[in-house]
This record gives C-alpha cells, structure tokens and sequence, in this order.
C-alpha cells in the first residue's frame, strides 16, 4: 500500500475502534438498544475496511488511478 492508502486504511480502522468504544459504553450503561446500533457500525466500518484492503490489493484502488492521472497532468499529456 501506498502511504495514502495506509492512511485511510488506519482511518477505516480507527472509526471500527471507535463504534467499538461507544458500543462497550453502551452495554456497560445499559443501554441495550443503542449499543446494537454502535455494533451496526462497527461492523459497517470493519466491511468498508476489509473492501478497501481487498480494492487495493486487486490494484484497482482509487488511489492508484488518481495518481497515474495526476501523472499524466505532470507529463502534460492530459490538461
């Protein structure tokens, strides 16, 4: 991965950490329902990580088509 990519991948991570955190927070409070709704997010931040591990790997990553488009607007070929 490039170090874009690691970025976002740690982002992806941290907000799948995070609705982890309000989901123990939850439970421990009580509140039954609303930890269920924190897990529906994590588990939501977990797909979108493992989908943007799994784009990147098949070299299909935004990433990589923004920088070779940026690289022709460098080499001019593209205005």
């Amino acid at each position: 991965m490039t170090g874009l990519q690691e970025l976002q991948d740690a982002i992806l991570s941290l907000d799948a950490q995070l609705a982890g955190k309000y989901m123990e927070l939850a439970y421990a409070l009580g509140e039954r329902d609303i930890a269920h709704k924190h897990r529906l997010a994590m588990e939501q931040a977990i797909k979108a990580q493992r989908d943007f591990r799994i784009k990147c790997g098949a070299g299909e990553c935004f990433f990589d088509q923004a920088g070779a488009r940026d690289a022709l607007v460098v080499q001019g070929r593209v205005g």
